[in-house]
């Protein structure tokens, strides 16, 4: 029996499964919004909401990413 580490392992280095490809452009569009959203929160009349719901989505952000980065050691 695979171990569910061994499972998502699998998904996120090998592109040609289906969950590969979906995990792939999840995290390419993951990077694109991130983009945006760091681009917007530097306008200077951005209001507080919007500020602290961008800063949010940057940190949620950085933890799938660094999570992603750890699976793959």
């Amino acid at each position: 029996m695979i171990s569910t580490r061994a499972q998502l392992k699998n998904i996120i280095d090998n592109n040609e499964t289906g969950g590969g490809r979906i995990f792939d452009l999840i995290v390419q569009l993951l990077i694109v919004v991130s983009l945006v959203a760091s681009s917007i929160e530097t306008l200077p009349d951005l209001s507080a909401g919007w500020s602290k719901a961008l800063h949010i989505f940057e940190i949620v952000a950085v933890v799938i990413f660094t999570g992603e980065y750890l699976l793959r050691l």
